[in-house]
């Protein structure tokens, strides 16, 4: 352990002296963000979580069904829970009664969840049409005619995209040719 910690201190030393004699691309340094645009990127957060959450919940209710031989249950139907009621075990009997209940707990949570996810996508829509420019996590808004990833600043207009015909190649240098959809 002692061999371990003087190592990642002289690491550490030798990083920072490099950067104090002003050796380029040795250590960088980084600015802490404000409390602000901490908040800023709160929602996004959230939302991810959310979503591995309602991942989570689904494959769970996947793999409990698959195990009683039912595969073709979509539990984020509007209608799952009434659906998951009328349900029967690929030897036509009844669910057993601790799954009949795991289930219905995870229907409910997953509605849950979704309900959160639906909340946070209407707080972020509202923000947009309240501030569109907000600065570096705004929603970008779409226009007519041009897709969302094409409006790149100046990507365009900036290279030209060679498109190879048969055998011929590019020339070196140039970008391969690309697709915005």
């Amino acid at each position: 352990m002692g061999k371990d910690r003087s190592a990642g201190h002289r690491i550490a030393q030798a990083g920072f002296l490099g950067w104090l004699r002003g050796e380029r691309g040795h250590c960088s340094m980084v600015r802490v963000p404000t409390i602000a645009e901490e908040d800023a990127k709160r929602p996004s957060r959230e939302r991810e979580c959310l979503v591995g959450e309602r991942t989570r919940i689904i494959n769970r209710m996947r793999g409990t069904l698959a195990r009683l031989g039912i595969r073709n249950f979509r539990p984020t139907l509007r209608k799952a829970a009434g659906r998951l009621a009328g349900l029967h075990t690929s030897e036509g009997s009844p669910f057993p009664p601790n799954v009949s209940a795991e289930l219905e707990r995870d229907i409910a949570r997953l509605g849950l969840v979704i309900g959160q996810i639906k909340q946070i996508e209407e707080a972020r829509r509202q923000r947009s049409e309240e501030a569109p420019e907000r600065g570096r996590h705004a929603v970008p808004q779409h226009r007519k005619g041009t897709p969302p990833r094409a409006r790149v600043k100046g990507l365009i207009s900036q290279y030209e995209f060679p498109v190879s015909v048969g055998s011929q190649s590019a020339p070196m240098g140039t970008l391969p040719c690309c697709s915005f959809s």
